[in-house]
């Protein structure tokens, strides 16, 4: 299955994110990881700003490029978001603690998860690419 959605601006991807969080457009409640794939700029953190906005946290959501993980949690939900970009190898992952991660929050986003998804069951993917138009992004659903 894949279900693909086009944004044309920041807040429709917010919207979708949002969506996605209220389980309108999938079944989220058996999924715990999403992992995000996709270019700069292409819209993973807005998504994720959005989702969080759902449960109240989205003044905190930033994109944890240099910080590697963020988390957003308040009485609603536990979300980490983790960026992988400049993750090394996988052994990097587990340093950093990341299967304990799993088990401590609701929800887990990991932008450039291609060093870890092999060794991830039952992830949502999502990949994020720029359409013919340059104000288009594709959101795809792997699933």
């Amino acid at each position: 299955m894949s279900i693909k959605f086009v944004s044309r601006s920041v807040e429709e991807t917010f919207d979708l994110g949002k969506k996605f969080a209220s389980g309108e457009i999938i079944d989220i409640s058996e999924i715990k990881v999403f992992m995000l794939k996709g270019e700069l700029g292409s819209g993973k953190t807005s998504f994720v700003r959005g989702f969080s906005s759902f449960f109240g946290l989205e003044d905190l959501v930033s994109s944890p490029s240099f910080t590697v993980i963020n988390e957003y949690v308040n009485k609603n939900a536990k979300i980490a978001h983790l960026d992988f970009y400049r993750i090394k190898s996988p052994e990097e992952i587990e340093e950093i603690g990341f299967y304990e991660l799993i088990d401590n929050f609701d929800f887990v986003f990991i932008e450039w998860p291609e060093k870890i998804e092999n060794k991830l069951k039952n992830a949502c993917v999502l990949n994020f690419y720029y359409s013919e138009s340059e104000v288009e992004r594709i959101i795809e659903v792997e699933g």
